[in-house]
């Protein structure tokens, strides 16, 4: 059987993703098989059982035992990938190989080809000893529930030629398995091996899966625990910066206020000796007026024009007093507005400080109850969610 008979499968190969079994491993190496196929791959292709048990030996043993090597159309589209295991299982090569080829790559066992198929596939649809079949299901036991991309498992493949009757009708090759119907009960003793396992795996994977809800509940319930403190620690550090932030304000407030009342205090008394000032100066220019009349009556021009002059002096030096009272009221009136309007200013800072400082606490505690009510929402959805499981399990 030549590498061309290999052209029924398509499309690309990937581990078997079986659950709970977790693998994890650097890339895997892949190869043109028209242009560079690695030596072991050729070899057994070859079906020189010998030397390729001879490259295995090499150094590079572990390498080309992992490198996937695949074949493309001409338009670029992918015609076959395979693994050396692959191949070796098809080309039913000498059970030494295959335990050589799981020594040096034990991911092959669990290596899909393109069509999804595991070597365990492969082995029974390619009539491989029993020997052969038991090695790779010892190197994966979970690959005789596998399925392949058309849904069969390898007992599927192998049914398919065998079980329904004469296999040299239907495969025209000689065949290294028991009559037809101990194959059957062969078969038969694996598929039950299968549901078995399969059954212990899902009760494994049902108790994993619980142990994990249930760490993941603690671990939520402290996260949930832990975020509700910091929210407390930051509301409180919140609350206590807007008090610093109140019992500053009040403070500048009531210097305000104390500067008010000063302002308050000079513009009364200087209210009251503008007025004494003003009522001097009515005095003294009827006085004035009185006198000058006097004066006309009893001396002559020249004393009244003396006379004159020292009262128009007296009356130039009050009104120029009088004016810098005024400039000084005026300057007192002044920074009494300003005084108003920079009060006015720190009352509404204060105000609107305590109005937001009252929205973020409400806010906060809001915050904290959708949170809070969210998580145990969450955390019964979860714990109803694993007893429905449960029920489901134990259901017949």
């Amino acid at each position: 059987m030549g590498i061309a008979s290999m052209d029924e499968t398509e499309g690309g190969g990937d581990l078997a993703n079986v659950p709970p079994q977790k693998v994890s491993s650097p890339r895997a190496l892949e190869c043109d098989y028209d242009k560079n196929p690695t030596d072991l791959y050729t070899a057994i292709e070859r079906k020189e059982w010998e030397h390729a048990m001879d490259i295995i030996h090499s150094d590079e043993a572990e390498e080309q035992a992992g490198t996937w090597v695949l074949r493309k159309e001409l338009n670029g589209q992918l015609r076959w990938r395979l693994l050396p295991l692959h191949a070796a299982v098809m080309f039913r090569c000498p059970l030494k190989l295959v335990e050589l080829l799981l020594a040096d790559f034990p991911r092959g066992a669990q290596s899909k080809d393109d069509q999804g198929m595991l070597p365990l596939h492969l082995a029974f649809r390619n009539e491989s000893s029993w020997e052969t079949i038991e090695e790779l299901m010892t190197a994966f036991p979970q690959a005789i529930f596998v399925c392949d991309r058309k849904g069969r498992t390898p007992l599927d493949c192998g049914s398919r030629i065998h079980i329904s009757g004469n296999s040299s009708q239907k495969s025209g090759a000689s065949s290294q398995y028991p009559a037809s119907q101990a194959f059957r009960s062969v078969c038969s003793v694996l598929d039950l091996y299968a549901q078995i396992t399969e059954s212990g795996v899902r009760k494994s994977a049902q108790e994993e899966s619980r142990s994990m809800v249930e760490a993941t509940i603690s671990q939520l319930q402290d996260t949930q625990y832990d975020k509700v403190k910091n929210m407390k620690k930051e509301f409180k550090e919140s609350q206590d910066g807007n008090q610093a932030q109140i019992a500053k304000l009040e403070e500048e407030n009531q210097t305000l206020r104390d500067k008010t009342q000063s302002q308050q205090l000079d513009l009364s008394v200087a209210r009251t000796t503008e007025k004494q000032l003003t009522d001097k100066l009515r005095e003294m220019t009827i006085a004035l007026k009185q006198s000058n009349e006097t004066i006309k009556a009893k001396h002559n021009d020249r004393k009244m024009d003396d006379t004159s002059i020292v009262l128009k002096n007296m009356m130039e030096k009050l009104l120029i007093q009088q004016k810098q009272y005024e400039r000084q009221f005026a300057n007192l009136m002044t920074n009494y507005e300003a005084l108003l309007e920079e009060r006015r200013k720190i009352q509404s800072i204060f105000i609107e400080a305590s109005e937001q400082q009252i929205l973020n606490e409400k806010e906060v505690l809001n915050d904290a109850q959708k949170f809070l009510l969210d998580q145990q929402k969450k955390l019964k959805e979860d714990i109803f969610g694993i007893l429905g499981d449960e029920k489901k399990t134990d259901d017949p």
